[in-house]
């Protein structure tokens, strides 16, 4: 009881010096404002015990002043155990909810430099995150424990421990940013292993994994530059076909399908020209002929089916037969001196016909027929002619 009374009459006279006759809130104020800070608290705390008769709003000053005097004493330490203890002087009330909102984030401060930053745990982050749930450092808790398992994982240089953490930390919107940044690291490590591989197939894998790396680009080109190689080196009709079906509505891929393409047509056009019949360059250019990246070799097939077939209509000194082989050909632009020959050859049968004939009808018809042909000048002129005898 001595004690108590010698403390009471302390802290009273202290309040006299300070404040004399002043509301209880200034008193608390002048204290915490003088530098005693804990003292005020104390003042504050043993008025709140015992308002007696003291309205509601000077109660509520009172609980400000005390707690604005608990922020500043703890403020002075920094620490954990000064926080908490800032924290059991307030009373929870409306007056009041605002500064032990702060208490609780300085508190949590303090805690996570002074326990969770120093373990470096996963376990410490999590319970910090537990025990201060809603707190302004929560994002900054899950971007420092991400940070340390993501330095890990690059340490490693194993795109399987990027996979794991971003596995891990995908939906944590505080971490977007090393999340993105993981998934590009994962994808250069993984492409240095498709390199390493060095098959399509691996790289294959690698694009349809990271199609939304920045890396994918190269890697979609590599692809198709060792897909390309890769058909080509066995050589085979089925290869080629299956590079062409592969890649054909791929833009990227188009200079490689066309040598692709080019390489099918030529062997079939080497194995047509082989066999050297008409069904065989027919067949080919029934499959080739819009194909621009042979040109030149259906220009070849059609010019040997103009030979053969020009040959043949010859050889049958019959003039339906050559009718019909410039009716067949005449829209052919590779087919201009063949359809002089055969035009030729059938001016010579008609005139030999004519001519046997000897009837002034028969080289009238011959004129009607050819003049105007320019490989029948010589022929009309001696028609005509004959038909005036």
């Amino acid at each position: 009881m001595r004690l108590r009374g010698w403390w009471l009459a302390a802290l009273l006279s202290t309040q006299i010096a300070v404040g004399g006759c002043a509301p209880m809130h200034e008193q608390v104020r002048q204290l915490h404002q003088s530098g005693q800070p804990r003292d005020a608290v104390a003042a504050g705390r043993a008025w709140l015990r015992d308002p007696g008769a003291a309205s509601v709003d000077d109660i509520a000053a009172v609980e400000r002043e005390t707690a604005k005097a608990a922020i500043a004493a703890a403020a002075q330490e920094d620490s954990v155990q000064a926080w908490r203890w800032a924290r059991e002087q307030l009373v929870e009330s409306p007056a009041n909810a605002e500064f032990v909102a702060e208490i609780r984030e300085r508190e949590a401060a303090a805690f996570y430099r002074e326990v969770t930053l120093r373990a470096r745990r996963l376990e410490a982050f999590a319970a910090f995150r537990r025990q201060y749930a809603g707190c302004r450092l929560i994002a900054r808790s899950w971007h420092d424990e991400a940070r340390m398992v993501f330095e890990a994982a690059r340490e490693s240089r194993d795109p399987a421990a990027m996979a794991r953490f971003r596995a891990r930390y995908a939906e944590v919107p505080a971490v977007a940013d090393l999340v993105q940044e993981a998934f590009e690291l994962e994808a250069e490590y993984a492409l240095v292993e498709a390199r390493a591989t060095g098959t399509s197939a691996a790289y294959a894998a690698f694009c349809a994994r990271y199609g939304k790396s920045r890396l994918y680009a190269r890697a979609y080109a590599q692809e198709i530059a060792l897909a390309y190689e890769e058909a080509r080196q066995v050589g085979t009709a089925e290869a080629l076909q299956a590079f062409v079906r592969t890649y054909e509505q791929v833009r990227e891929a188009s200079g490689h399908v066309s040598a692709a393409r080019r390489l099918l047509a030529q062997r079939d056009f080497e194995a047509a020209a082989a066999r050297g019949d008409d069904a065989s360059y027919v067949g080919w250019l029934a499959r080739y002929d819009t194909w621009r990246e042979v040109a030149a070799e259906a220009s070849r097939a059609r010019e040997a089916l103009l030979r053969m077939r020009l040959s043949s209509a010859v050889a049958t000194a019959d003039e339906a037969a050559l009718e019909r082989f410039l009716a067949l050909h005449r829209e052919w632009p590779e087919a201009a001196e063949s359809l002089r020959a055969a035009r030729r050859e059938l001016v010579r049968i008609a005139f030999a016909a004519a001519q046997a004939n000897g009837a002034p009808s028969a080289w009238g018809r011959f004129v009607e027929r050819f003049q105007g042909w320019e490989e029948a000048r010589r022929e009309v002129e001696i028609a005509r002619g004959s038909m005036r005898r």
